[in-house]
């Protein structure tokens, strides 16, 4: 399973720690990322927003940094034959959704059984099923929310292990900060999780068939 990581959740699966889980419990055997996550400076500016400890920011960049050497940028052909289709061209100069999303979300909206499309854009999220509720239906599961893509993590690996790795970067993420609160438990962090989750919000969807 070909596996889309958009430039945010990207990201905050780095400053997390949780690349290996993520890849686990979503069945994904070939990553892909978008050329923009290859900006170290984009990428520091970012990640300056978001914590402010030097030595937090050093192991976040060191795991990023090994990432971005092992998962490839989303090949050529995929982006050229995403370019090419009608999806695409549905797609563009469409509010919220920008020219990274837009391929990502074509390669998916073509091929939703080879490809699975992991976002940190609620608001991409949102634009698609308002503007085109139709192609929001057809991706179905393949489209995966941060929010889910933790939940499930959550589910096969336990609470513990997700506090222990990711509360202290849970300033990377709002609905993460949230989901954790000042007594974390793993009831809480379902629950909320669930309920930030944009998915949810825009279509009623099976959690995905091919998590394990």
């Amino acid at each position: 399973m070909i596996g889309l990581f958009d430039r945010d959740v990207f990201l905050k699966l780095a400053c997390c720690d949780l690349w290996a889980e993520a890849l686990e419990v979503l069945g994904v055997t070939q990553p892909m990322r978008l050329a923009s996550t290859s900006s170290t400076k984009s990428n520091a500016r970012i990640l300056a927003r978001w914590f402010s400890d030097p030595d937090d920011l050093t192991n976040i960049e060191a795991r990023l940094s090994t990432m971005l050497e092992q998962v490839p940028i989303v090949t050529d052909e995929l982006v050229d034959k995403a370019e090419a289709s009608e999806s695409f061209a549905r797609l563009a100069d469409t509010d919220d959704i920008d020219a990274g999303e837009q391929i990502l979300l074509s390669i998916v909206i073509d091929d939703h059984e080879q490809n699975v499309l992991i976002t940190g854009d609620k608001r991409c999220v949102k634009a698609l099923a308002g503007a085109f509720p139709d192609d929001r239906a057809k991706v179905g599961a393949s489209l995966i929310s941060f929010e889910r893509c933790l939940c499930e993590i959550e589910k096969k690996y336990g609470f513990d292990l997700i506090h222990k790795k990711a509360y202290a970067a849970c300033s990377c993420d709002g609905s993460l900060k949230l989901a954790f609160g000042s007594n974390p438990n793993a009831d809480d962090f379902r629950a909320a999780l669930a309920s930030f989750d944009p998915l949810a919000a825009t279509a009623e969807v099976a959690l995905q068939p091919q998590l394990v």
